[in-house]
């Protein structure tokens, strides 16, 4: 098997299910023979404002979709193995792409902004209920309302049910917590089989 389809970026890119939230960059500009080159092992069609959304099985079905659907181009003929630098070349576009998807989800999830908290660590349930209507979201909450406990919305004792908690980033801590409770949850369970 060639190299670049063990490279853990294109494997990554054989994953997607659709183009949606990826950054393809447009196609190369044709060679001397007016000719374009597509990299090795290429999925979607990067045409610009092609409706396919879905990767395609293979190259070569990639490479029938632009003969049927966009004949204003010429593909440049492949065959034969690939050079080192044809496969250098992919494995770097493999890697441009997953890099730029990685930065936009990050980009992403730094705009959730903390728990609002008190000085002594507890949740600012007034301040929490402000931002969460900044944030899109509504007081109480339609699961809050469901359960008939419109006071308990954005309550910390709630928070698996609120819909508003997941408009903040909730802190390692917490999470470290929740996983410890987890585990000693099941030790006892496990103790409890054993009697």
């Amino acid at each position: 098997m060639v190299k670049y389809a063990m490279h853990t970026a294109y494997r990554w890119y054989c994953t997607l299910k659709s183009r949606e939230g990826i950054d393809l960059p447009q196609l190369n500009d044709p060679n001397t023979q007016g000719e374009i080159d597509l990299f090795l092992g290429e999925r979607f069609c990067r045409y610009a404002n092609c409706p396919k959304d879905t990767p395609a099985t293979s190259t070569n079905n990639l490479r029938k979709h632009y003969a049927d659907k966009h004949t204003d181009m010429k593909l440049a003929s492949s065959g034969g193995r690939p050079t080192l630098q044809d496969e250098h070349d992919a494995v770097e576009f493999y890697i441009a792409i997953r890099d730029e998807y990685d930065a936009n989800v990050a980009a992403i999830v730094q705009v959730k902004p903390e728990l609002p908290r008190k000085a002594d660590g507890t949740l600012h349930l007034t301040n929490m209920r402000k931002v969460s209507k900044e944030l899109g979201g509504q007081v109480p909450c339609e699961p809050c309302k469901d359960a008939n406990d419109r006071q308990g919305c954005c309550r910390e004792a709630n928070a698996d049910r609120c819909d508003n908690f997941e408009l903040f980033v909730t802190s390692a801590v917490e999470e470290d917590e929740e996983q410890d409770n987890e585990e000693g949850d099941e030790m006892e369970e496990g103790e409890e089989m054993e009697e």
